[in-house]
């Protein structure tokens, strides 16, 4: 059973490594493009700043969230940006030595870790909108709107009140995804918060694994 199942993880590594070696040199095939491209991420990277920067100009804090933590949080990943990741880790260094904290293991341990529940949940959110396309011809317009509703993600899940808190915890786990992370390298969770935010991303992730499951069973038998 153990064999088993660390064959299939160094299987996945190798999957993993060939999509990443893949990946860069079809990117600086076009050694042009890939500057715009990092030219576009910094540009972005900046506008994402932008409504933070006006909103903290005349207030010090929202929801209880001060301009340098809302900094720390995360709002969207895709692997492929480096420059974007890089950015990110900056600002997260910068508002970090802005409120003079340095994590501890414990917390730079629990925000790694949620860090990677995060992930994993983008991973499944996306997994639910490809096994959509094996009943509808077309999921393009359920993109844009998970596009969007990431764009929440700038603000932490306490700007939000009543039904649009549960909706971003329960349904859509944006919270998990951007403010419990934030939480736990700047010590502001609990270890009870931790472990059930680790257990709700986890049970997501199985979730959307089972549906990926049915859907593609499903699929092979009507096309067998």
């Amino acid at each position: 059973m153990n064999r088993g199942y660390h064959h299939t993880l160094r299987r996945y590594a190798r999957l993993l490594s060939l999509q990443l070696r893949t990946s860069f040199t079809l990117a600086v095939q076009y050694r042009f493009d890939f500057f715009i491209e990092g030219v576009l991420a910094l540009l972005w990277l900046g506008i994402t700043l932008v409504p933070l920067m006006v909103v903290f100009a005349r207030r010090a804090t929202v929801a209880g969230w001060s301009y340098p933590e809302f900094l720390v949080s995360t709002a969207r990943f895709d692997p492929w940006r480096i420059l974007d990741l890089f950015g990110s880790i900056a600002i997260v260094v910068y508002a970090l030595r802005r409120l003079h904290h340095i994590p501890s293991a414990l917390e730079t341990l629990a925000g790694g870790a949620l860090f990677s529940v995060a992930i994993l949940l983008i991973y499944s959110l996306w997994i639910l909108v490809v096994s959509l396309s094996f009943r509808v011809v077309k999921v393009d317009n359920l993109s844009y709107l998970f596009m969007s509703i990431f764009d929440a993600g700038r603000w932490p899940i306490h700007v939000f009140k009543g039904a649009l808190r549960v909706l971003f915890t329960v349904v859509f786990p944006l919270a998990l995804m951007t403010t419990y992370p934030a939480q736990a390298l700047l010590g502001h969770l609990s270890l009870a918060h931790a472990l059930l935010a680790g257990a709700g991303g986890l049970l997501f992730a199985g979730c959307a694994r089972w549906i990926w499951q049915r859907s593609l069973h499903a699929y092979t038998s009507a096309s067998s």
